[in-house]
């Protein structure tokens, strides 16, 4: 797949992505069916780089993996389909995602910076979660403006 450089397993027939280790994206739209990021593997940006993914199936970071955590959450947007969004164990995220119909959640000391626009969204055992208000308009024109009018802790 262009693109993409490291090891990582691309299904042409299901498009499926998965990898368990270290992996680089150049600007660009990518369209997956399920995007799971292995124990440990670690999803970067080219310097400059802006990434938009489409997600349909399975969308989980498990865990210490770590997507775009060094970097700007505007560069990576994230359109999933789905109904669940794992960030696991100490997993690191950085990123807008839009999943109108999940439930994220982002498990124990998993760590996520930016956005997320989903049905629910749960932290369980010390997970963080950092909201990005530069990213209110980021998906102006597709999805409407979206923003935090309030939350409720449980």
């Amino acid at each position: 797949m262009t693109g993409i450089s490291g090891t990582y397993t691309y299904n042409t027939t299901t498009d499926n992505f998965s990898t368990s280790s270290d992996v680089t994206l150049s600007s660009g739209t990518y369209y997956f069916s399920d995007f799971i990021l292995k124990n440990s593997a670690s999803l970067t940006l080219e310097p400059g780089a802006e990434v938009t993914i489409y997600v349909t199936g399975k969308f989980e970071i498990k865990n210490s993996g770590d997507i775009n955590s060094t970097e700007n959450p505007s560069d990576m947007i994230f359109y999933y389909q789905g109904t669940d969004f794992d960030l696991k164990n100490s997993g690191a995220l950085t990123a807008a995602i839009y999943a109108p119909n999940a439930s994220a959640v982002l498990h124990n000391s998993g760590d996520f910076y930016g956005s997320i626009l989903a049905n629910t969204i749960d932290a369980h055992n010390s997970a963080a979660f950092h909201y990005d208000q530069s990213l209110s308009k980021i998906i102006d024109g597709v999805t409407g403006r979206m923003l935090v009018v309030g939350w409720q802790e449980l």
